[in-house]
């Protein structure tokens, strides 16, 4: 036979220090930076995609977008807005744009409005206010930059300097709590000019795609 003895356990208690930036991470959206070199024949995949992936913000920097088929009927989808320009250029190509989840966030488009885009600059901009925002909110607005620049293109300067532009106005103009997210095909776009705008700003691509 045998004999049981149950013995004390002792408990330790120990305090787990709340870390208020795994609250932020968690309500921040999932993007997708994507270059398809035209969208018109990926759409259904695209659609597909961000549904199985629970994408929120989709940057498309070569949609290829025409006037007589606009992106927003092509991409149209439950709980999503498509900010475009596709009189950016004349030849095919280029034309970026961008897709947001307007469940999350209250989209504004300030294209050629409260952002003037110089011709031949292929760049759109979506201004975001998530939906659940308080006055306790660390993320208050989040602006968001798709772009493309071709290879051996001479707008690298005017590419540069309009996104300079924007960053400065828009800093003044949202005090706190605003983040950016600028996403596109650069070639042989050098970002240091970029990322010296803000110290934390960060290039989270470190490899080619």
């Amino acid at each position: 036979s045998q004999s049981f003895r149950k013995e004390k356990i002792p408990r330790c208690l120990t305090t787990i220090r709340r870390d208020k930036f795994l609250d932020v991470a968690s309500c921040l959206p999932k993007n997708l930076n994507l270059n398809p070199r035209s969208i018109y024949n990926k759409a259904e995949n695209l659609k597909q995609f961000v549904k199985e992936r629970e994408i929120d913000i989709v940057c498309i920097s070569e949609s290829w977008a025409r006037s007589e088929d606009p992106l927003e009927n092509l991409l149209q989808m439950e709980h999503f807005e498509i900010i475009s320009n596709p009189n950016v250029r004349k030849e095919v190509g280029g034309k970026p744009a961008i897709m947001v989840n307007n469940q999350l966030f209250k989209v504004e488009n300030p294209n050629q409005t409260l952002i003037t885009i110089p011709w031949g600059v292929e760049c759109v901009w979506a201004i975001l206010t998530p939906r659940d925002l308080t006055n306790s909110s660390i993320v208050k607005k989040i602006i968001v930059a798709s772009f493309y620049l071709k290879p051996h293109s001479k707008k690298k300067s005017a590419l540069f300097d309009h996104i300079s532009q924007v960053y400065h106005a828009l800093s003044a103009k949202y005090v706190s709590g605003l983040y950016w997210a600028i996403a596109g095909d650069r070639n042989e776009f050098q970002l240091h000019n970029i990322l010296s705008l803000c110290p934390d700003f960060k290039q989270l691509v470190d490899r080619p795609t």
